[in-house]
């Protein structure tokens, strides 16, 4: 659930999802996050001065490569709300130790980082060498090949971080620029590289978005008090802090036990820009259980996912899968009957409808900062089967998989938790921990149940190992050591923060 509970310090006024408050738009740090409401895809001359003095500086070499390499990951990292579902990728051009262009690429269907590092550079671009944090691009999308268009624009030779994993290009792009005899070199900088694009990377090469499980609780691990009610556990630095998290991923799942309990948003309320892009909205609602006028609904930018035999009460008429035709929208219907309080439930509609849907829904991400959402209520439904802990994870996965999803921030109750827990789903855990205790009656951070020390055999008897089809450990990362149901996730702490008078940590799974 959201990190909400009775004994939130009265100094810590909140920035809720709770509907009783207004809206509310947190700013950026100008200082610490870069400036995107100016400037988007250009270089101001204060920052090329800049540049251009520490150029000079350079050694020649691999250590000359790696500093204009860091330079395009700086310009890359600019791109990190709003490329969703493209890479993050920043590019260079350098002549005579002198940079003469830079661009990042900003957002999908916009031009690509090499592209307008070029238009930056004109004519100084022919003989330059160009910095590319990702291969360029060979293929033709929404825009033409990066390849192609350095290719004409003369340059003597391309410095790649990593090649692009997507199997449209996967090694095309470098083989189009040698030969076309530009010499490329690979491997600047590969490791900060894979990391800005984690999820892109995870997508192609285990086939799955890259998990982040962000929970909050007390000093003795609790997140609700036994009384219940909506209260906040965390303060708004903690609270302002998972906007970023929120503003960098391509979706935010959550439970219907959340949706009900709580009724987040689940947006993003950053002022990084002139437009915000907002995330997917996922819920986990195995039953049909949630009301339509959940305001995780309110826009449309949502996709439930329920069991494929959970029927709504008094359900629409519906064809058979096979006859169903796409429709605008999965809505609930007049004749659904009411479940509690006088709300009707989710109807229940076919798959196909849906799954056309869910398609758009993740294309409508753009929103213009503080315009007015719509109201409709309309929900993007899929059906996937049942497993022991509600819905088969895995094939919620491989669908935000189809639909692009990078990365997947969960926040959820201590039941959805556990369940991604022991299926070994967890590439990054998101703890807040406040300064008070809850006691033993209240709600834990994970139901997680029948668990052996770290390392113990599982139930089948032998600890699954990293890489196992259950646990697949992405190249170029720690490998995972979580074992799965029957034995204790063990994790590492990468980072800890001090928000206000929260702790973060920042944990991942064990190295093997």
């Amino acid at each position: 659930m959201t990190n909400k509970t009775a004994a939130t310090p009265p100094t810590q006024a909140p920035v809720s999802d709770r509907a009783s408050e207004p809206h509310r738009t947190i700013e950026l740090d100008r200082a610490t996050e870069p400036d995107r409401a100016q400037n988007l895809g250009r270089t101001s001359e204060r920052d090329r001065a800049q540049n251009l003095n520490r150029s000079a500086e350079l050694d020649e070499g691999p250590g000359r490569d790696r500093a204009f390499m860091a330079r395009a990951l700086e310009l890359a990292e600019r791109g990190l709300y709003t490329t969703d579902p493209n890479p993050r990728v920043g590019c260079v051009l350098v002549r005579k130790d002198r940079i003469v262009g830079e661009g990042w690429h900003v957002r999908a269907g916009e031009p690509h980082a090499e592209v307008i590092a070029l238009r930056s550079a004109g004519a100084e671009a022919r003989g330059a060498t160009a910095y590319v944090t990702l291969e360029p691009c060979s293929h033709t999308g929404r825009t033409p090949p990066c390849a192609d268009a350095l290719i004409a624009a003369g340059v003597s030779r391309v410095v790649c971080a990593t090649i692009d994993p997507n199997p449209q290009v996967a090694g095309g792009g470098i083989a189009r620029l040698e030969a076309a005899g530009i010499p490329v070199s690979v491997g600047a900088l590969t490791p900060e590289a894979r990391a800005l694009n984690v999820g892109f990377f995870s997508r192609f090469e285990r086939g799955r978005p890259f998990i982040r499980l962000k929970l909050a609780m007390s000093l003795d691990a609790r997140t609700t008090a036994a009384a219940g009610g909506q209260h906040w556990i965390t303060g708004e630095a903690s609270r302002a802090d998972v906007q970023t998290w929120r503003a960098r991923s391509s979706a935010v799942l959550t439970g219907a036990g959340t949706v009900r309990i709580d009724d987040p948003r689940l947006d993003v309320r950053l002022a990084y820009g002139p437009w915000i892009r907002q995330p997917l909205r996922v819920v986990l609602d195995s039953e049909l259980s949630c009301k339509p006028s959940s305001r995780v609904f309110a826009d449309g930018h949502a996709l439930v996912f329920a069991a494929d035999d959970a029927v709504a009460e008094s359900p629409p008429a519906v064809r058979p899968h096979a006859e169903a035709e796409p429709s605008p929208a999965v809505q609930p219907s007049p004749a659904t009957k009411s479940h509690a309080a006088g709300e009707p439930r989710l109807a229940a509609q076919p798959y196909a409808a849906a799954a056309t849907n869910a398609a758009a829904a993740t294309s409508a991400a753009a929103k213009p900062h503080g315009a007015p959402q719509a109201t409709d209520h309309r929900i993007n439904l899929i059906r996937v089967a049942r497993s022991a802990r509600g819905l088969d994870l895995h094939a919620v996965l491989d669908r935000l998989t189809s639909l692009e999803v990078n990365e997947l921030l969960v926040e959820c109750g201590p039941r959805l938790a556990a369940a991604f827990l022991e299926a070994g789903l967890v590439d990054e855990l998101i703890l807040y921990v406040a300064p008070f205790f809850l006691g033993a009656d209240a709600a834990p951070l994970a139901d997680l149940r029948g668990l052996g020390a770290p390392g113990a055999p599982d139930v089948a008897g032998s600890a699954r190992e990293p890489g196992s089809p259950s646990n697949p450990s992405l190249p170029g990362t720690p490998a995972m050591n979580l074992l799965g149901t029957g034995a204790l996730s063990s994790f590492e702490f990468r980072d800890q923060r001090l928000l206000q008078n929260d702790l973060r940590l920042v944990l991942t799974p064990k190295r093997a």
